[in-house]
């Protein structure tokens, strides 16, 4: 899982943390989602991390580097 987070990354370490506490592999990433740059940036960083993106929570497009991925 990616815990985003915009300025407080204690906190966002805090969470994926806590998600790692209960057997579950989170990663936390500072990323402006306003920022096209940014989210594709976060994506790299998150395939790099897992080795794959199985979904997108919020209603974001999925970038068509990464809908066939996976």
């Amino acid at each position: 899982m990616v815990v985003n987070y915009h300025n407080d990354r204690t906190s966002g370490e805090e969470v994926a943390d806590d998600i790692a506490a209960i057997g579950r592999r989170a990663i936390a990433l500072q990323t402006y989602v306003s920022d096209a740059a940014a989210m594709e940036t976060m994506f790299v960083r998150m395939i790099e991390h897992f080795g794959t993106m199985l979904f997108v929570d919020g209603g974001m497009p999925l970038h068509p580097e990464f809908a066939s991925s996976g």
